[in-house]
């Protein structure tokens, strides 16, 4: 990534106070961040890929047994998809229409549910 944005692989380990503006525009052109993102100036969250998010996830929680069905379980997977859908829009692969969305939220709701797996009712792992 710094390769490509034209800069030396010691820009990270330099000290932060001493990195230009300039740099940072380059790392958020790579990164297809915002300068805000790369400043880590931005924490807010998208409310519509949220929404998607905790939909799917209030749908993989009704697959699991009922004690695993808990409200850690519902942050968990909201956290998990909509991560994974951030990932996808900071890569620009994240179609803007609704049934390749909704295509792509069943996949994460189905690899969620796959990863519960060998997991007890309470959502531990088995040994």
């Amino acid at each position: 990534m710094l390769a490509e944005a034209g800069l030396g692989h010691d820009t990270l380990s330099r000290n932060v106070g001493s990195r230009s503006l300039q740099t940072l525009e380059k790392i958020s052109v790579v990164l297809r961040w915002s300068l805000a993102e790369v400043m880590g100036f931005n924490h807010r969250i998208d409310l519509e890929l949220s929404g998607e998010a905790f939909a799917a996830a209030e749908r993989v929680l009704t697959h699991l047994p009922r004690a695993a069905q808990t409200r850690e379980n519902l942050v968990w997977a909201h956290a998990r998809i909509y991560d994974l859908l951030i990932q996808r829009r900071r890569e620009v692969r994240l179609p803007d229409d609704p049934a390749a969305r909704r295509e792509i939220v069943q996949a994460y709701e189905e690899m969620l549910l796959a990863s519960w797996e060998g997991k007890d009712a309470g959502g531990s792992e088995t040994e």
